[in-house]
């Protein structure tokens, strides 16, 4: 029985891998052992959108990101980075699909495209796996850590303004990831809360007293105590996969307590200064 299926996650996993270089159309099609009369029709029933056109919105996803929090990037250079001969062409490109030029989304993104392509990819991550995913836990003894907090309790497609604002601070603050820890306490599920109630804390390293601000940041403790402890490398799509297996399967079968603090994560790396599926996350899971 020929497993076509499994032929077109490897193509999905190479075009994950190698966005940045642009696979091209033979190369995809001898990865699924297909010709090009059948591939991009295969490809696209099996996943719900063409090939380059996957491409396409992950190169320029990477794009939006970079607009919005690499400032120090031109757009010049984005579009380089993107594939595009030049500035002009990319602008096009950007401007037909979420409806703001490059220069108009850095100024104030709209997130509204680029999250319906993050359902699009979530998707795809769904038609993927054919079986249950086992993960590795360890049980780990959390030291604790004082974190500087940005509280985001809005919509959850709310949340990439309030990240904005916090890298904006910590900006201010000289806190760069390589130099202070990053964090995500995670109160709620979005697929079981109303938006308006969903809270989201943004959290980095933060070992000073902190002055009074107009900026919305708190001081708060992660505390020290044992924990469930996932890596996680790939995109954040994936995330919530992972969650679900600690809460369910894993907490059955060790028979452990959940201690009275939420769920967090603690971002090792993060798109877009490495690739989706290069991005590592630790998921902690408080226990007794």
């Amino acid at each position: 029985m020929v497993k076509y299926r499994q032929r077109l996650q490897k193509v999905l996993a190479f075009i994950e891998a190698n966005t940045d270089t642009a696979p091209d159309s033979e190369t995809l099609c001898q990865l699924a052992h297909l010709s090009k009369y059948h591939f991009h029709r295969q490809f696209s029933l099996c996943f719900g959108i063409s090939a380059f056109a996957l491409i396409r919105s992950l190169k320029l996803k990477k794009a939006a990101y970079q607009l919005a929090f690499r400032t120090q990037l031109t757009v010049t250079d984005i579009a380089f980075e993107a594939g595009f001969e030049n500035a002009e062409s990319f602008s096009r490109v950007f401007r037909q699909l979420c409806g703001q030029s490059p220069s108009g989304f850095r100024k104030t993104p709209d997130w509204a495209y680029w999250q319906q392509q993050d359902k699009v990819l979530s998707d795809i991550a769904g038609v993927t796996m054919t079986e249950p995913l086992v993960y590795q836990v360890q049980r780990v003894d959390f030291p604790g850590i004082s974190v500087a907090v940005l509280e985001h309790k809005a919509a959850p497609d709310q949340l990439m303004h309030s990240i904005r604002r916090f890298i904006d601070w910590r900006k201010s603050q000289k806190l760069p990831p390589s130099a202070s820890r990053t964090f995500n306490l995670v109160y709620d599920d979005p697929a079981t809360v109303a938006a308006e109630d969903y809270r989201f804390d943004l959290c980095c390293e933060y070992n000073q007293v902190l002055a009074e601000n107009t900026d919305g940041i708190k001081l708060k403790q992660i505390p020290a105590g044992p924990c469930a402890m996932i890596r996680h490398t790939g995109s954040d799509e994936q995330l919530c996969a992972a969650v679900q297996y600690l809460y369910t399967i894993w907490l059955e079968e060790a028979g452990a307590e959940l201690r009275d603090f939420p769920l967090f994560f603690e971002r090792i790396s993060f798109f877009p200064d490495v690739p989706r599926h290069l991005a590592v996350t630790d998921i902690y899971l408080p226990l007794k």
